[in-house]
């Protein structure tokens, strides 16, 4: 993402000795910038800020009773006000942030997305966001990672409504995307998607999937 000017990563690094899953926390690496304001080479290690966990607006952890949080979002409304948005305890929640200091949220954490139907029947995450024609498209990963994984599609008003309430988002009751064939070959466990666009300005979806039951195994890039 971009925040403030400044390119930055939102990911969850794990800590230890083992690949403890549950220590995640979500956090943020923003690229340093020189005097004048250029960017460092992204490619170079050194040019990349320290890990931050992302923290409430007390600077507590945001999950500190409720284990990992993961796939954090960034994106603006119509009216230039920032967000995050991620998964905790297998459902999407969101708040403010001040892009001028991304590592503290601006607002208490909000669930907006719950798991309540057979295909998203165990988690929500995964979220990321795309605006047109005024709606802001959130979509979502349901169900568990495996066969059953599916899209979710979740909108609210651009402008005008309070993002932090619940009641401004409406879900849609079926998938976008499932398990089945496409083109005649399979594509198994569809999901955690993102919304980008090509060198041309054209709106384009990326997301992974297995062309055979690997389990956890296997995920490729469609």
């Amino acid at each position: 993402h971009e925040i403030d000017g400044r390119l930055s990563i939102l990911f969850m690094p794990c800590y230890g000795d083992s690949p403890d899953y549950m220590s995640g926390r979500a956090s943020i690496i923003q690229l340093e910038q020189d005097e004048d304001g250029h960017d460092l080479d992204p490619m170079d290690p050194d040019s990349w800020s320290a890990p931050q966990h992302v923290t409430r607006t007390d600077g507590s952890e945001l999950n500190a009773e409720s284990g990992v949080s993961l796939d954090m979002t960034f994106f603006t409304d119509a009216e230039g006000q920032a967000y995050y948005a991620w998964q905790q305890v297998c459902t999407t929640w969101i708040a403010t942030v001040d892009p001028s200091e991304p590592t503290q949220l601006t607002s208490e954490p909000v669930s907006i997305i719950e798991p309540e139907y057979a295909w998203d029947n165990s988690c929500a995450e995964g979220p990321n966001v795309h605006t047109r024609d005024g709606q802001l498209l959130m979509i979502y990963s349901g169900s568990s990672v495996g066969d059953t994984y599916t899209t979710g599609l979740a909108t609210a008003a651009a402008s005008g409504t309070d993002l932090t309430d619940p009641d401004s988002w409406d879900k849609l009751n079926y998938p976008l995307q499932k398990s089945g064939k496409f083109d005649g070959e399979w594509q198994l466990g569809t999901g955690h998607g993102m919304w980008s666009q090509d060198e041309d300005g054209n709106l384009i979806y990326v997301f992974h999937a297995r062309t055979d039951h690997l389990g956890l195994t296997g995920r490729d890039m469609f």
